[in-house]
């Protein structure tokens, strides 16, 4: 980033002129998951919700549920820009347990370092040492534009961002790891890819060494990347000078240009540099490339994560496959459409933040490096309403009588469903109907209550256990029911609830067995 000191106290200016509460669109919500975390630097979250914080200082924490835990503290040279920097799990962590981390080593010199360590199976401490993957160049006096980002692309590969060290020539020669891109394997460990570049645009020669890591060139501080899940394509943001900021398209071999040009340029004059996604000025919004971004300004990108859920969206669907991405001085978050190559504001008072991503249930999480109490980690998400039908553009409308357009979806308990005629639980259903009442008052024609997960499909007041028991929906209950019902009511699913009485009980096993036996339908 730029030097951290100019950035801590543009930062205490703006903490002094407000609060410490982001502001959000219209049915989004953000709320504080923890704080206490002094100079957060990069997050990775886990698989089951677990998120892994980098301190600047060197400790790794971990967030797990409530509590936050300390997993590791790394001897670092902190000072500057300098320390614990970047995080990684692995593409296997449920299994094999690795994590990477990116630091600053004190010794022999200070340098910066990519290291994996193994946790344990709680995954709240490490298990044996350290293993060091890669040593980078000895680093000059100057303590600013590290880089540290590190992440695993669709390929397996490990990708590592690295600033120039505050040199700019570093950023277009092949005999250092400065300023670049850098691809690793770590399975076999420590073994540069084969198929990295050889050749580079606009630069003579061909890497040899452990130079041969380079993947990509022409950084100034890539400070924050990220991959797109499933599409693969990868967005680099580079920390500028004095003028711009940018968003560059990651491709192998390529040459983004500093120290010769930053932002939008000639290709004439520059032939062999990459041309940036997204530009935009320290001053002046109206020179904002792509034109479709808007008009805004700021003086340090940060923050990466493309809103590409794995399972069910959370955000509405004109968020899906949009790039986030922040700034650090001016606090807010914004999109970008790559699609349609557009932008706007997301959200604003956004204190530091240095690094987004994505949670298991695809909300947006943001780690804040200002305000509060030394850093601290929000989760952003929209505000799935029970009732409401959204329609393919993301127009969401709460309603009590439920009867979803073709194509449209229905949201029950933070939920999409796809289908025309929603079943959410406590409705009362007639063909693509729903009204969310009580099972006493269905008790016309052709008229089913839905009670947990699964349809009562024949008419009347299905609220008796009867109804309940027979999970299958088969018209009669089986030992096929006593199986289903039993992996429910162990794993305290709702649709164990056979009494309705809105929780699970050892009533409720009485209540099924009596149903079965009773042989009801």
């Amino acid at each position: 980033m730029r030097n951290r000191p100019v950035l801590a106290a543009a930062a205490v200016m703006l903490v002094a002129a407000g609060s410490y509460g982001q502001t959000v669109p219209a049915n989004f919500t953000a709320s504080t998951l923890a704080t206490g975390m002094p100079n957060p630097t990069a997050m990775a979250v886990a698989p089951n919700g677990d998120v892994y914080i980098c301190q600047q200082g060197g400790a790794l924490r971990v967030l797990q549920g409530v509590t936050l835990g300390t997993v590791n503290t790394f001897t670092v040279h902190f000072t500057g820009e300098r320390g614990l920097l970047g995080v990684a799990l692995d593409p296997s962590f449920a299994s094999n347990r690795f994590v990477y981390v990116y630091y600053t080593a004190t010794a022999p010199a200070a340098h910066n370092r990519v290291s994996r360590i193994t946790l344990n199976a709680a995954g709240d401490a490490i298990v044996g040492g350290e293993t060091v993957l890669l040593d980078l160049n000895n680093l000059s006096g100057a303590t600013n534009h590290n880089g540290g980002a590190i992440h695993f692309g669709p390929d397996g590969s490990l990708y590592v961002a690295v600033g120039d060290n505050a040199s700019g020539g570093n950023s277009q020669s092949l005999n250092n790891l400065l300023g670049k891109i850098l691809r690793i394997n770590t399975d076999p460990l420590d073994v540069i890819p084969a198929d990295n570049p050889t050749a580079f645009a606009g630069i003579a020669g061909t890497p040899t060494g452990q130079n041969r890591a380079i993947w990509a060139v022409g950084l100034r501080n890539p400070f924050t990347f990220a991959f797109q899940p499933g599409a693969g394509r990868m967005f680099i943001n580079d920390v500028g000078q004095n003028t711009w900021e940018e968003i560059n398209d990651g491709l192998a071999g390529a040459n983004y240009g500093w120290n010769n040009t930053e932002g939008r340029f000639s290709q004439a004059s520059f032939p062999n540099f990459t041309q940036p996604l997204v530009a935009y000025h320290h001053t002046d919004g109206s020179s904002n490339f792509p034109p479709g971004i808007g008009n805004f300004t700021g003086f340090a990108i940060s923050g990466a994560a493309f809103y590409t859920p794995t399972g069910n969206a959370n955000f509405p669907i004109s968020f899906q496959n949009d790039y986030f991405y922040a700034d650090y001085i001016t606090d807010i978050v914004r999109t970008f459409d790559p699609a349609s190559n557009t932008g706007e504001p997301f959200g604003s008072a956004f204190l530091g933040v240095v690094d987004l991503a994505l949670a298991p249930d695809s909300a947006l999480l943001a780690l804040r490096g200002a305000g509060g109490s030394g850093g601290r980690l929000i989760r952003v998400a929209y505000d799935l309403a029970n009732g409401a039908c959204c329609a393919p553009d993301g127009v969401c409308a709460s309603v009590n009588g439920v009867n979803c357009p073709g194509g449209s979806t229905f949201i029950w308990g933070g939920v999409c469903s796809p289908n025309p005629c929603p079943q959410p639980s406590g409705a009362c259903c007639t063909g693509s109907t729903c009204s969310i009442t009580t099972a006493d008052a269905c008790t016309g024609p052709g008229f089913r209550f839905v009670a947990g997960a699964a349809a009562c499909n024949p008419p009347g007041n299905n609220l008796s256990p009867c109804c309940r028991a027979d999970f299958n929906q088969s018209g009669s209950i089986s030992v096929q029911d006593l199986f289903d019902f039993l992996a429910a009511y162990f794993f305290n699913s709702p649709i164990a609830d056979i009494n309705g009485s809105g929780g699970l009980s050892v009533q409720d096993l009485f209540d099924f067995l009596a149903a079965y036996f009773a042989g009801c339908v």
